[in-house]
């Protein structure tokens, strides 16, 4: 059976692969209302036919066009728009030979494969043991978890570089910094909040005396800008001038925390500042010894960055709540940790509960905008953050968090 799954594996890959994708051709006709999807491809398609600029009018026309053709609506953000780093139109160039409505569709199948890789790694960063059959459910339903559902069905980039964020930080903590600083660079323009990330990394693997992560971050980095500016000599002048044109102002800043301080709008600019700053100090406050982090201590800290960057979330996308995950999967390794069955129970119960109340939630006051409004949004995140800080000790100080630990 092992020596021929070489052969069967991939054939029954490419198979569910197959099935999902005609699955999403018939789920976007029924369900998709905004996209994210065709500013990329229609970029990609019309550089390679015409040479057009993927920031012009020409491609912006095309764009709302495609759309237009299908009954979908642009994201409030880019409004049909090219609005990132022209180097992540090579993640496209592929699907751009493809009809829209199947690449579409296709695109969909590899987020959502995406997405259960994300819990996969997410389990498996913070070391919460799970069998197999307990980690394709949790998976599988952080699939119809609404924040994340809604990035699938507008078949946003995002959900492909979470699984990168979390990938690579799973690769620094095996001490694999080469892998790690390629996919968190890789993030770098879709997610800007993975620099803090690759800053805690990069000075978590230097005080064990490994730069491959920073080395490999900049010389990517260079790569990348150098190899694009050959294919699009005034991507970066064209880019700029074309986000200016969209925003000219600061005012699309929406993070988790403009939500929370706009509950008292007068005074919702200043609370706002304050919220940032401190949590950006206490970003930092975590980080302090960094050097001398125990593997397990490490893994604990590791959580509490990607949950407090969470908050950094510029546009409050829902699918951000990823980030949260290795916390929530930390809180049920310790909770089983101490507990045993009991805290396995207490887990599921705990997981199940959280989808209920989104679920609920969306279908009470059903919104498919990208944007998610302040309870969604800071719910998991706080409750993310509230179960690290008690388990803080039994996770950063007990080797193991037993009952006597009390």
């Amino acid at each position: 059976m092992r020596r021929s799954a070489n052969l069967w594996l991939p054939l029954l890959s490419i198979l569910v692969a197959a099935i999902v994708t005609i699955a999403n051709l018939e789920i976007q006709k029924r369900y998709s209302r905004f996209d994210d999807f065709a500013p990329r491809w229609t970029a990609a398609r019309w550089w390679l036919r015409t040479g057009a600029s993927p920031y012009s009018e020409e491609t912006y026309a095309q764009t709302k066009l495609i759309q237009g053709d299908y009954g979908l609506a642009p994201n409030g953000f880019d409004n049909g728009h090219f609005v990132e780093p022209a180097f992540y139109i090579y993640f496209f160039l592929p699907l751009s030979f493809i009809e829209f409505i199947v690449a579409r569709a296709f695109w969909m199948t590899v987020l959502e494969f995406s997405v259960m890789v994300t819990v996969w790694l997410s389990i498996d960063l913070v070391g919460f043991k799970a069998t197999t059959l307990e980690k394709s459910i949790l998976s599988a339903l952080v699939l119809i978890f609404p924040p994340v559902a809604k990035a699938i069905l507008s078949a946003s980039v995002l959900p492909l570089f979470m699984m990168f964020l979390i990938w690579g930080c799973q690769l620094a903590l095996k001490r694999q910094g080469t892998g790690a600083g390629i996919l968190l660079l890789l993030c770098l323009g879709l997610v800007p909040e993975s620099l803090l990330v690759a800053t805690f990394l990069m000075a978590w693997l230097a005080s064990r005396r490994d730069n491959s992560f920073s080395r490999v971050y900049l010389i990517e980095l260079v790569f990348l800008i150098v190899v694009t500016w050959i294919l699009f000599p005034d991507w970066v002048a064209e880019w700029f001038g074309n986000f200016v044109r969209l925003h000219p102002d600061l005012s699309w800043v929406n993070t988790p925390l403009n939500q929370l301080a706009q509950l008292k709008p007068a005074d919702g600019k200043i609370i706002s500042i304050i919220l940032h700053g401190l949590l950006g100090i206490w970003l930092l406050a975590e980080w302090y010894g960094i050097g001398t982090f125990s593997d397990r201590k490490s893994v604990w800290k590791l959580a509490m960055t990607l949950n407090l960057i969470y908050f950094f979330n510029l546009l409050t996308q829902g699918v951000y709540l990823l980030l949260a995950l290795p916390a929530l999967f930390l809180g049920y390794k310790l909770l089983v940790e101490k507990w045993k069955i009991i805290g396995k129970i207490s887990s599921w119960i705990g997981y199940l509960g959280l989808f209920a109340i989104y679920i609920n939630r969306f279908f009470s006051e059903p919104d498919l905008t990208f944007m998610e409004t302040t309870f969604p949004a800071i719910l998991l995140p706080l409750l993310t953050l509230i179960v690290l800080q008690w388990f803080r000790w039994w996770a950063t100080e007990s080797p193991e968090a037993l009952i006597e630990s009390d």
